[in-house]
């Protein structure tokens, strides 16, 4: 276990949704683990939905808006990061940094923070939210109403 792990960098490449749309991949390093997440790409267009950074411009919103913020901050503080990331969002809809971009970075950090405290992710996100009542393992959801086209 890592305790005084850090967030040393934050990159993103271009890749293939399931769609074969371009997305985003993130991954976040501390200094001694890294992990990554691949943000899917949603096709929902509600007035409601945050906003999405074009997959070429993610790279350069993470090194000159989003590292400066969160370099040497915590792997083991998300809600740090994620008050950050809102922040820097600077609307409901994130539409300085991107929902996308949000969302990888905040999910690859916890699977950081888990992997340095020895954890599965599903593990971490339970503990961090103070639940030890929930099943030993994962629990399968299914979204069965709101089917999209693929």
């Amino acid at each position: 276990m890592h305790n005084k792990a850090t967030i040393q960098s934050i990159t993103s490449k271009i890749i293939q949704d399931s769609r074969g749309k371009p997305t985003i991949s993130v991954t976040v390093s501390s200094q001694n683990e890294s992990a990554s997440f691949d943000v899917p790409s949603g096709a929902s267009t509600g007035a409601r939905e945050v906003s999405i950074k074009n997959p070429h411009d993610v790279s350069d919103i993470i090194q000159d808006i989003i590292l400066p913020r969160l370099l040497n901050v915590s792997v083991h503080s998300q809600k740090a990061i994620d008050d950050a990331l809102h922040e820097l969002g600077e609307t409901h809809a994130l539409d300085s940094i991107g929902g996308n971009t949000a969302l990888g970075i905040s999910v690859a950090a916890s699977k950081l923070a888990a992997i340095e405290q020895g954890q599965e992710t599903w593990e971490y996100i339970r503990d961090l939210f103070g639940s030890k009542t929930q099943a030993s393992n994962p629990r399968l959801f299914v979204n069965l109403i709101n089917g999209g086209a693929h």
